[in-house]
């Protein structure tokens, strides 16, 4: 796993360093990007999913799953699932710079798996066995957060994912409740059996 552990660490240092060297860009494209993920039903939604992951801490009887790395592997989440998923969409749909899809997909690993990783490789000394597992389970919530997010309203279209639009990231007007709740019910249908079904099993 010493190679694995390499290779993406040098990935990430590569992501982080074009996202300093081409700053301006990024800034310039992304624009507003804090304006569109800091709306109400977004963070009411963030503070019940990471309640709800950190709650189940107690009944989970894995000891590489604590309230440390639940916390910030939400945080993480929240901040960069919207922003990754779709620049992954944007990337074949609007021609965006390969090394942008190469960051998106680098945050969202890095959120969903490698950061879960390190943190359990620098507490126990030794890589968690339950990498794999996590690596699928935490990038399926992770990919069905930044989908939930980007859910935007018009009144004309309805419902519609914000990234297809040109205009993305916008902070679109406010989305009916009970537009809100049945657009959200298929990917809150994913984290709750995620989180009550499969984690569940190792009472």
């Amino acid at each position: 796993m010493t190679n694995y552990l390499v290779i993406w660490s040098t990935l990430c240092c590569l992501c982080l360093l074009v996202a300093l060297v081409d700053w301006k860009k990024f800034k310039k494209l992304y624009k507003g990007y804090f304006k569109f993920l800091f709306i109400p039903w977004k963070l009411v939604t963030f503070f019940i999913s990471s309640g709800i992951l950190m709650g189940v801490v107690p009944y989970v009887h894995d000891r590489t799953w604590d309230y440390c790395d639940s916390f910030f592997m939400s945080v993480l989440t929240f901040f960069t699932a919207p922003w990754a998923v779709a620049v992954i969409f944007r990337s074949f749909k609007y021609k965006l710079p390969p090394l942008h899809l190469l960051s998106a997909i680098c945050s969202m690993l890095f959120s969903a798996s490698w950061s879960y990783d390190l943190y359990n490789y620098l507490k126990d000394g030794y890589y968690p066995p339950s990498w794999s597992s996590n690596l699928y389970l935490s990038t399926f919530l992770y990919i069905a957060a930044g989908l939930l997010w980007n859910l935007s309203y018009d009144i004309r279209s309805g419902i519609r994912f914000s990234f297809t639009l040109e205009r993305w990231p916008f902070s679109s007007s406010k989305i009916p409740l009970k537009a809100l709740l049945l657009s959200s019910i298929p990917f809150l249908a994913v984290y709750l059996y995620v989180v009550f079904g499969l984690f569940w099993k190792q009472r």
